[in-house]
């Protein structure tokens, strides 16, 4: 049973849904810090993480997969502010169960150019992630979709709160898109990968 939450929504003030997504995951929780809009300030965020001990934490906002540079991958808060891979190999998330970056392009860059190895991918956030002591991590391959990102999240989220494992939960997630005549393709449901233990 996950018991605490760290949950950031719109930190950029341009994703609609992404507010309405992080309000309705922290009211799974029995105990979340909600931080949403202008609210999601990196020194804010970073405070919270280095004070709490939380067993998920979700991001809602904007990133980026650097292909040149993998570690300086990223996502954004308010002011559009990048928090880099980089930064995140050294935030202290032992004990925290599960982090998952709901926005684009966190697992892997959009094409495979000379300039990018393949499975340089996992030398940016979700190696990051690893490093700083998270045994899982939800990414996501392509760009995404702000309103689907939001039912995928909430019907993840009951599932892992009723006690499916993490993986049967995103699997369970992602049916019930592809059960929906406005979500059924692959764009919607299928850029959301899990890394790590699936358990």
């Amino acid at each position: 049973m996950y018991y605490q939450a760290l949950v950031v929504g719109n930190p950029t003030g341009d994703l609609e849904y992404a507010g309405e997504e992080a309000q309705g995951i922290a009211s799974l929780f029995p105990r979340a810090e909600l931080v949403v809009g202008d609210a999601g300030t990196k020194a804010t965020v970073l405070g919270l993480i280095g004070g709490g001990n939380y067993d998920v934490i979700h991001l809602a906002t904007h990133g980026e997969f650097d292909r040149e540079l993998p570690l300086a991958s990223r996502v954004y808060f308010n002011q559009w502010e990048p928090l880099y891979a980089g930064e995140m190999l050294g935030l202290g998330l032992r004990g925290c169960e599960l982090v998952v970056l709901s926005a684009c392009q966190t697992g892997l860059p959009p094409e495979v150019t000379e300039e990018l190895v393949l499975g340089d991918e996992l030398q940016g956030l979700a190696q990051a992630l690893f490093v700083a002591g998270t045994p899982s991590a939800v990414l996501t391959l392509w760009n995404v979709n702000d309103e689907s990102t939001k039912r995928l999240m909430e019907k993840m989220y009951q599932e892992l709160m009723g006690g499916v494992p993490k993986g049967e939960a995103l699997r369970r997630a992602q049916l019930s898109l592809l059960r929906n005549t406005m979500y059924r393709h692959p764009y919607f449901w299928a850029p959301f990968v899990l890394y790590g233990v699936w358990r």
